[in-house]
């Protein structure tokens, strides 16, 4: 199903949204995003840079479903496309920063459901989905990973409550 919805109303709809993103879950956020995708919205780089911090501050909490949404989300929003679905423009990705902590956030879920993963293994994973553009911030992940290997195994006990993998 093709929506197209009249650009003053998804310009509106933006508008909403960001007025919005500081009080979102991650569930939430992921859903923004992948309504976005399929209304072929085209956000400006200063509302992505909104969105990425909005998302970092719920990424410790999300569920796994709704981290693969937004880096999925996040990376289609990252090209514009044009209506015959060709992508145009220059890419605009994700930052490093947001890359690292979504990339950390899915290997600490993986981890502790049993698939040991580094992050560039899930780079491959990601990449294999069509999600692309996350190399710089799943090295930065990495290196984070190899600290806290050194301490413990980097699994916090919070992430086996019910319901938060």
């Amino acid at each position: 199903l093709h929506l197209q919805p009249p650009t003053d109303l998804l310009q509106e709809f933006l508008d909403q949204a960001l007025s919005q993103l500081q009080s979102c879950n991650s569930s939430e956020l992921a859903n923004l995003i992948w309504a976005l995708v399929r209304l072929q919205a085209s956000p400006s780089l200063s509302w992505l840079t909104e969105f990425e911090e909005a998302s970092v501050q719920t990424l410790p909490s999300a569920l796994l479903p709704d981290l693969v949404n937004l880096v999925w989300g996040r990376s289609e929003l990252a090209r514009q496309r044009l209506s015959d679905g060709r992508f145009v423009g220059n890419p605009r990705p994700a930052s490093v920063t947001w890359q690292a902590a979504i990339m950390r956030e899915m290997r600490l879920r993986c981890r502790c459901l049993g698939h040991e993963m580094d992050c560039l293994q899930l780079v491959q994973v990601l990449n294999e989905m069509g999600v692309d553009g996350l190399s710089e911030g799943a090295a930065a992940a990495e290196a984070s990973f190899w600290a806290e290997d050194a301490v413990g195994d980097g699994c916090p006990v919070e992430l086996f409550r019910p319901g938060c993998v």
